[in-house]
């Protein structure tokens, strides 16, 4: 038969069976709601969010890392400076759901950028790669990645000649 009813005629002995499956079992896991895997930059937040069905115990855990985050749904925002993966696992009656994992890749860090204040006493203009800084000016700022080796040159305005260079590391 089918159904939860089973109707007999109880006129010798006889055995009947009930048949009992565990419900399938599943598991998901997003990161900012796609199956991945991802792409965020440097330190950025990032949603995981997983849900179970017919589950009873859930855990989430991490490439990288020990910790873990449990619960049969659930979601947790946080800042990644590294590439991460995301495993769900989860059991219930009727054993274990196939894991499901969602990666984060994370971009290397930008680079740390310096300002290089350029000031003079009188006309003239300097030059340097991504930089000028014309006569009129007695001021000027450039941006540079940390590291960045830059050659700069002091070009004096008629009537004027370069006496020197000041805090300069080499030239």
């Amino acid at each position: 038969g089918s159904g939860n009813i089973c109707n007999v005629v109880v006129n010798k002995n006889r055995t009947i069976t009930a048949v009992f499956e565990a419900v399938p079992l599943s598991a998901d896991i997003k990161a900012n709601g796609s199956d991945g895997p991802i792409t965020i930059a440097n330190g950025a937040s990032v949603t995981i969010s997983w849900a179970s069905l017919n589950a009873d115990n859930c855990t989430v855990t991490f490439s990288d890392a020990g910790g873990s985050w449990s619960g049969i749904t659930g979601n947790q925002t946080y800042n990644l400076t590294a590439t991460r993966t995301h495993t769900l696992s989860c059991t219930g009656p009727g054993g274990s759901a196939p894991p499901d994992s969602v990666t984060v890749n994370v971009l290397p860090p930008s680079p740390l950028n310096h300002t290089l204040t350029v000031s003079k006493n009188a006309s003239g203009a300097v030059t340097g790669p991504g930089f000028n800084c014309p006569p009129a000016n007695l001021v000027c700022n450039g941006s540079y990645p940390a590291g960045t080796p830059a050659s700069f040159t002091a070009t004096p305005a008629p009537g004027y000649i370069l006496t020197a260079w000041r805090d300069c590391d080499s030239g």
